[in-house]
């Protein structure tokens, strides 16, 4: 094991941000992590509201529904979508790794965009209405601003755990498409140094998020 010292050796850190490799995966992570946090973020939003507001039949089952899929461990649905993603012709494509994540991540955001805009009060959106505002209006001038701070937390939670995503890269991604994760989890024995460098690398990200929303991240608890 290395010695604990106060002589700074940064040369991990170059030698992976140099590395092809590692620059490839870190440009797939960012892609695959943004496009599915979006996707999954404008699905949440035009189903959450509609789920906060109205009533409908079935609601209920839906919500119970959504809540099931958050039961499910990502590595009981390796093997079906795996079938699913070799049908369509998508592994080993960023795609693919998109398609999935956002499916995967979706009930989550959904049940969390939903209960930010419980938390509006419907009176406001009536003030909104009086004063001549349309529907759409109220949703995106009122509403969606008062539910802003928490939609925010939630996507910041969903964009750590796709980021973080090991199993759906293992199993839909291939040789075009390694991730930051799976890339760390691929590499054979490399220095204690360069290791350690690529660790905090993948975890930057993430901690960087934590730190600007942590107070937010805390009131979803």
């Amino acid at each position: 094991p290395p010695r604990l010292t106060a002589n700074l050796d940064l040369s991990g850190y170059w030698r992976s941000l140099t590395d092809p490799e590692w620059q490839g995966a870190a440009v797939v992570s960012v892609t695959v992590t943004v496009l599915a946090t979006f996707i999954a973020l404008v699905v949440s939003l035009l189903a959450g509201y509609p789920l906060a507001r109205f009533r409908m039949r079935g609601t209920r089952l839906l919500l119970l529904s959504l809540l099931a899929t958050m039961l499910i461990p990502p590595i009981a649905l390796a093997i079906p979508v795996l079938f699913i993603v070799i049908e369509l012709g998508i592994r080993d494509t960023i795609l693919g790794l998109v398609l999935v994540n956002a499916a995967f991540w979706t009930p989550i955001l959904i049940w969390l965009v939903r209960s930010a805009f419980v938390g509006v009060p419907t009176e406001l959106e009536r003030a909104a209405r009086i004063d001549g505002a349309s529907r759409v209006g109220t949703i995106v001038r009122v509403s969606l601003p008062a539910a802003a701070p928490v939609i925010g937390a939630a996507t910041a939670i969903v964009f750590i755990g796709i980021w973080n995503d090991f199993v759906f890269a293992a199993v839909v991604g291939g040789r075009e498409t390694h991730t930051l994760p799976r890339y760390l989890g691929e590499s054979v024995s490399p220095p204690f140094n360069v290791l350690a460098a690529r660790i905090v690398l993948t975890v930057a990200p993430c901690i960087a998020v934590i730190a600007l929303l942590r107070t937010r991240i805390l009131r979803l608890g």
